[in-house]
């Protein structure tokens, strides 16, 4: 059985979810399942409730994670929970809700292979809109045209020294693997010690369609510290101080700050 599996939060991608759904339900698995973040009052988000509707509607079975991310100690607890449900023989594969594997016939490869692994390739535009993803929308290859690493970009144009660049760069993921072998579930990204798959397909493109509108709010979600990430965002897509995400970036760092008894540094 090939099950596809996701940690999610659906209000964070709620405008990239139709094509992120349509992409994988294509591949016909036979199994999907969401472990859907349920952060507090997340119940009360109309954005939450129309994500987590369309995954049941679209087949998928859900599972709730409550509680803060913890640096994607939710995110394994939940998702290790979910695979000591399954067969060692299934095959899992695993996505975040803005990657798209770059697979033309996923149950042929899952049939010559048992553990398949790619690479993270940032896709972008020079500014920071919402995905379209209605039937005549644009394809994702036409909205977010640049592609590479944009980590790197960044950190070229801006010079940031390496102990400011927060979010942890790990660019490979773990796209899927028979259950019997060991995978990081924090976030998918490497197979863990212990017994080796004996026929691995490797180097797989893996899109990663998170540079768009709603990044700060998600990079704040997850990031140990979004500070770094904040500014430098809006130095290089053109964000103003005077919009919603920065407000609610300052307001949120500001707690934080408060929280620890310190000055806040973005006023």
């Amino acid at each position: 059985m090939i099950i596809f599996a996701s940690f999610i939060d659906p209000a964070l991608d709620l405008d990239l979810l139709p094509a992120w759904i349509r992409h994988y339900k294509a591949f016909k698995f036979d199994r999907y399942h969401a472990a859907v973040h349920v952060k507090p009052l997340a119940l009360h988000s109309e954005q939450f409730l129309r994500g987590y509707k369309m995954l049941r509607d679209e087949g998928f079975d859900t599972e709730e994670a409550e509680g803060p991310y913890r640096n994607g100690d939710l995110q394994n607890e939940a998702m290790t929970a979910f695979k000591a449900t399954l067969e060692p023989d299934d095959t899992l594969v695993l996505a975040d809700s803005d990657e798209f594997h770059k697979m033309a016939d996923y149950r042929e490869a899952i049939e010559e292979y048992d553990y398949i692994d790619g690479r993270l390739v940032d896709r972008w535009d020079d500014t920071l809109h919402p995905a379209l993803t209605g039937e005549d929308a644009p394809t994702l290859d036409v909205q977010y045209p640049r592609s590479g690493d944009l980590y790197a970009h960044l950190r070229e144009l801006y010079g940031l020294a390496d102990e400011n660049w927060i979010w942890d760069r790990q660019a490979t993921k773990v796209l899927a693997h028979r259950v019997r072998y060991g995978v990081d579930l924090h976030g998918n990204h490497f197979i863990l010690p212990g017994p080796r798959p004996a026929r691995p397909l490797q180097g797989i493109t893996v899109d990663h369609f998170t540079w768009r509108e709603g990044v700060i709010r998600r990079i704040m979600s997850r990031s140990y510290n979004p500070e770094w990430w904040t500014v430098t965002l809006m130095k290089h897509f053109g964000y103003t101080q005077e919009s919603a995400e920065y407000a609610e970036f300052r307001e949120t760092h500001a707690r934080k700050q408060a929280e620890k008894g310190l000055v806040p540094l973005y006023v």
